[in-house]
C-alpha cells in the first residue's frame, strides 16, 4: 500500500513538472503553502503514524521542487527558528541529497 499513497503524494508535483507551458505551473506562493501545511502536519503528534508519515514524505518533495526552482530555506549562521524560504543567493544554504539528510537542511 506505500508505493500507492507515494504515487497519490508525488503525482500533482510531477505531472506540474512534465506538463509543460500547456498546463499551468503552481507558483512558488502555492508551493511554499502546501510545503508549510505538509511540514507542519509532519511535525506534529498524531495517531494516525501512516498519515504522518504520508506528510513527512510529500514536505521532502515539495522542498525538493522549491529547491529546484531556485528557492532555499535558510542562509548560513541563522538558527532554525530563524529559517525562511527566499530566493538562493551566496548566504544560502543549499541542500545537497549526497551529504546532508532532507531535514538537516
Amino acid at each position: 500500500m506505500r508505493p500507492f499513497v507515494d504515487v497519490l503524494i508525488l503525482a500533482p508535483v510531477v505531472v506540474a513538472m512534465l506538463a509543460g507551458p500547456a498546463m499551468a505551473q503552481p507558483s512558488p506562493q502555492q508551493l511554499l503553502k502546501a510545503w508549510d501545511e505538509a511540514s507542519f502536519n509532519c511535525s506534529g503528534s498524531t495517531q494516525n503514524e501512516q498519515w504522518r508519515s504520508d506528510e513527512c514524505a510529500r514536505a521532502a518533495a515539495l522542498r525538493a521542487h522549491l529547491n529546484d526552482s531556485g528557492w532555499c530555506y535558510g542562509k548560513k549562521g541563522e538558527a532554525q527558528y530563524q529559517k525562511k524560504w527566499h530566493r538562493c543567493g551566496a548566504a544560502s544554504l543549499i541542500p545537497n541529497d549526497l551529504i546532508t539528510s532532507p531535514t538537516a537542511y
